[in-house]
């Protein structure tokens, strides 16, 4: 079964199913060996406790990649937040009458950073290991002999 996704490693994601049926989304790996050495440990922990013990992995189809400006986390509210800090303790050690500096950023310009921001994040961070997980495909069971060759 598993020799069907070994042939399109570039479609598919791979995550470990535990004990209790539960997929961990934020483990999700692009081949079947990097999911089991990602939980070496815990497999490990598995043989111990049971030496016959099959492994369940599910298989997802990979969506597109992540960018960066994706995750939100530069924002215009928080660009605003940054220049508000830069305000009370960027200019403070120059001796400067007035520390509101950044305030007077117009909004539209604040919009324009953070565009900038997120753009250049985009550009220069390497994220292709970062993908969507798309609809479910099936789920794997996985031998010990067919997994421990990984660890």
């Amino acid at each position: 079964m598993i020799d069907n996704y070994k042939n399109e490693p570039d479609k598919y994601l791979y995550s470990l199913v535990d004990d209790d049926g539960h997929v961990d989304i934020a483990n999700f790996r692009t081949s079947i060996k990097e999911v089991i050495q990602a939980n070496r440990e815990d497999i490990l922990d598995i043989l111990l406790l049971n030496s016959d013990s099959d492994l369940i992995i599910v298989v997802h189809k990979r969506g597109k990649l992540i960018l960066p400006s994706e995750r939100g986390y530069f924002t215009e509210g928080r660009v605003f937040n940054i220049l508000q800090q830069a305000n009370q303790f960027g200019l403070d050690s120059h001796r400067v009458c007035n520390t509101d500096i950044f305030s007077k950023l117009p909004y539209q310009k604040i919009k324009e950073l953070t565009n900038y921001i997120n753009d250049f994040l985009d550009k220069n961070i390497d994220n292709k290991d970062f993908y969507r997980v798309g609809e479910r495909v099936q789920n794997i069971t996985l031998t010990k002999d067919e997994y421990t060759k990984y660890l």
